[in-house]
């Protein structure tokens, strides 16, 4: 699959049971910094983008119940960014001001298709935060290391080997093992198959 989904159909249809307090919890963890990192992008101060936030789940609530996924009517995700920036536009236009956005036009007039793909690309990234922090434990700290200092932050495993003083067979072993952990946490909870180069995970080999 090179393509993710325009929804995560698991856990959409989990938030329609109010009872369902887990897949909440997990809708929060996911998509609150999305929300708050879109909206600080814009000019929000972090409070205000917090404020923000709890509209925005508040409006998911309200809503959630009567979502009937719909070519025509668009994406979750779609959806979810539209409410976002108009929620940003809706602020600045009640403190009678508006965002400096060097490069850009007035926050109104930001082209919606780029803001969403803007939201998509947070989305992932905070997916693959989410799926390594389930995953991480299960593993010693150890293997965990290989997974990260190799995949996260690039260094070739021949260094990490040496360095957690490991063979560099051990080290792939490792990384292997971890990435399957988080591919496995995101089928759970989107009931698909997944790439990790788009849900911001290692994007080269070393």
């Amino acid at each position: 699959m090179t393509e993710s989904p325009d929804t995560r159909p698991s856990l959409l249809l989990r938030l329609a049971e109010p009872a369902d307090q887990v897949a909440w919890e997990d809708f929060v963890q996911i998509y609150e910094p999305v929300v708050v990192r879109m909206a600080m992008r814009r000019g929000l101060q972090a409070s205000d983008a917090h404020d923000l936030c709890q509209e925005v789940m508040t409006r998911v609530a309200r809503t959630i119940a009567n979502w009937n996924p719909d070519r025509e009517r668009g994406s979750f995700r779609s959806w979810l960014a539209t409410v976002t920036r108009n929620l940003v536009i809706d602020h600045f236009r009640k403190q009678q001001r508006r965002p400096s956005l060097p490069g850009e036009s007035a926050l109104a007039d930001i082209n919606a298709p780029a803001e969403q793909a803007l939201f998509e690309q947070e989305e992932e990234r905070q997916i693959f935060c989410w799926a390594a922090d389930r995953a991480r434990q299960s593993f010693t700290d150890t293997t965990w290391q290989a997974f990260w200092l190799t995949c996260v932050e690039n260094q070739s495993p021949q260094a990490v080997a040496e360095q957690l003083e490991l063979s560099v067979g051990a080290v792939y072993i490792a990384r292997s093992r971890v990435l399957a952990k988080i591919k496995e946490v995101v089928q759970q909870m989107e009931g698909t198959s997944v790439n990790l180069q788009r849900l911001g995970g290692p994007t080269r080999e070393n």
